[in-house]
């Protein structure tokens, strides 16, 4: 059976051994930009930038500051309060006439926010996910960055379980895993989105799932990557993770408001996405941009039916 720290040390590997050249120059602007900040404690790059099997032609890559505190990287007062409310904040920053963007939370809250007890599954889901630590101010983040992604990846498998049959193999409690950080949010993601990021990094998935399935005494495996687990008290674990998943979008939809007043060009954004995940265009009157709370619920009811969202 492995050992939490074995786990640690596997997922540390996969963190710190991503080549950060293939995120230039955005992760050389980013830094520019975060200059003029305090309490910036590292940066870590997540999505489908992170592999050429997820990367499309219209990929943007996405980060997370982690600071210390919020008292230190903000000047203001009002930007520490609206982040400690249904954290991240979400910037955008220009490289190459393309838009980024990066999340701020800081490291207390990212801790509280991916282990059992987490008020939604919103940085369980990204951190369940591969990671790269691109930039560390101290030397303790690294094992940091580890052990919240392992909790992380706990987590989610917590939740995977309950929501798998009494027998299920390797690959779909990966897939499971993975499919969690989409079951708790509402959010513009191609369908086939779960499939592309396992094939990404089946096999770091495939060896890290295994690893902490053996943690579970209530699991065994039957061999050929085949397991089950005791059924007796699954309707249990199965009704408190559909509660929290349902907490999870109720939070993600609470975030929207936030979000289109505090990101800069967030209806241009989220119209890129759409273009880019699903091939919906829309075209916006200049009214509609300046009152979208009021005429973009058209949008909206229209999205949900295509059941885009």
């Amino acid at each position: 059976m492995s050992s939490p720290a074995n786990i640690q040390d596997f997922v540390r590997q996969k963190i710190t051994g991503f080549d950060r050249a293939m995120l230039e120059p955005f992760v050389s602007t980013l830094e520019k930009h975060l200059e003029s900040k305090q309490g910036v404690l590292a940066v870590i790059a997540y999505g489908s930038c992170l592999s050429q099997n997820t990367k499309s032609s219209t990929s943007t890559p996405d980060f997370y500051v982690i600071v210390d505190s919020y008292k230190h990287f903000y000047s203001s007062s009002k930007d520490c309060w609206i982040n400690r409310i249904l954290p991240p904040s979400i910037f955008h920053f220009e490289c190459d006439q393309t838009t980024a963007k990066y999340n701020v939370i800081s490291l207390d809250q990212l801790k509280n926010q991916t282990q059992p007890g987490a008020k939604d599954v919103y940085h369980i889901g990204r951190f369940s996910k591969r990671m790269a630590l691109i930039t560390s101010k101290k030397s303790f983040m690294e094992n940091e960055m580890a052990i919240v992604s392992y909790n992380a990846t706990m987590s989610a498998i917590k939740i995977a379980l309950t929501l798998l049959p009494s027998h299920f193999t390797l690959a779909e409690a990966a897939s499971k895993m993975l499919e969690v950080s989409y079951l708790g949010d509402v959010r513009v993601e191609a369908s086939n989105k779960v499939q592309r990021i396992f094939e990404a990094e089946s096999e770091y998935y495939l060896s890290v799932v295994q690893r902490l399935l053996s943690l579970f005494p209530n699991v065994e495996s039957s061999g050929d990557q085949r397991y089950q687990q005791k059924s007796s008290t699954l309707w249990l674990g199965k009704t408190c993770s559909e509660m929290l998943l349902f907490r999870s979008r109720i939070r993600s939809q609470l975030r929207w408001p936030k979000n289109m007043f505090t990101v800069d060009n967030w209806i241009d954004y989220l119209l890129a996405k759409f273009e880019r995940s699903h091939g919906i265009k829309f075209e916006l009157s200049e009214k509609e941009r300046k009152y979208w709370y009021i005429f973009g619920w058209k949008y909206f009811f229209r999205l949900k039916k295509k059941k885009v969202l």
